[in-house]
């Protein structure tokens, strides 16, 4: 839940910010992504293809 009241906070953002804000480990923020992805919660977008970053949004 952590995840997504940052996400709500802040909007949408490269995953590794929420790794930093929240203190976790990056495999770990992967691993509730996907899960959060898969239950419709978050969406990942690729918004610039020479940025390569992965950013979520409610």
């Amino acid at each position: 839940m952590a995840v997504l009241a940052a996400l709500a906070d802040f909007g949408p953002h490269a995953q590794r910010e929420p790794v930093v804000r929240l203190g976790v480990d990056a495999s770990d923020m992967t691993k509730v992504i996907d899960q959060l992805a898969a239950a419709g919660w978050v969406e990942r977008r690729v918004l610039h293809a020479l940025l390569l970053r992965v950013y979520q949004e409610l």
